[in-house]
């Protein structure tokens, strides 16, 4: 036999089911839209584009078009990925950690020859690990007002335009030849190669 209930105990009762069954869907949406954001996460960068995955990083696509990426602690963004730069010859013996807590410059002759946009997309990306950067001369016949630096004492980067890109070494300079247009490009190559993506 069932026991017979008087109207307010059933009321009562309703109202609690009602609301256990509320705090239980509420809980189902709001696991089911945090699982969406991590796994949509894993896919999309922002704006909806394609995370691209090399040698088990994520390049992150970011709104204002660059990748961001991270290695341990450290994170870094680029105008390319890896496989944009792939095609770039050109051997590097140069590591991230031979220019840790070193001064490195950016060899120059005249001011035509200051590559803003290459040595930023450089600076923005290690200039935390160096002492310090900056330009020097090559040449004593050096039109601009920077120390003389050569090959043999300091970490020096030149930048040349060129008609095919790529990146050579002597010594301790490192030369970025790059088509015109190619300059983040033939960067973002040093880059790669420098933190052993590439």
């Amino acid at each position: 036999m069932r026991k017979i209930l008087s109207r307010e105990v059933r009321e009562k009762k309703d109202k609690r089911n009602k609301t256990i069954l509320g705090v239980i869907l509420v809980i189902i949406m709001v696991f089911s839209t945090i699982g969406y954001a991590f796994y949509s996460s894993d896919k999309e960068g922002e704006g909806g584009l394609e995370v691209i995955t090399y040698r088990s990083i994520d390049f992150i696509p970011t709104e204002y078009g660059k990748y961001r990426f991270q290695i341990g602690e450290n994170t870094y963004e680029t105008y390319y990925h890896p496989e944009q730069t792939s095609n770039i010859t050109g051997i590097l013996t140069k590591t991230l950690e031979m220019y840790k807590n070193k001064p490195l410059y950016f060899g120059v002759d005249s001011r035509e020859e200051i590559n803003q946009q290459g040595s930023q997309e450089i600076v923005y990306n290690i200039g935390r690990f160096l002492e310090r950067q900056g330009f020097s001369c090559l040449t004593e016949d050096c039109e601009e007002d920077y120390a003389l630096k050569s090959c043999v004492d300091s970490n020096i980067i030149i930048f040349k335009q060129s008609n095919l890109t790529r990146i050579t070494e002597d010594i301790r300079c490192v030369y970025i030849e790059y088509k015109e247009g190619e300059v983040e490009r033939a960067s973002d190559a040093l880059l790669f190669r420098l933190l052993g993506l590439q």
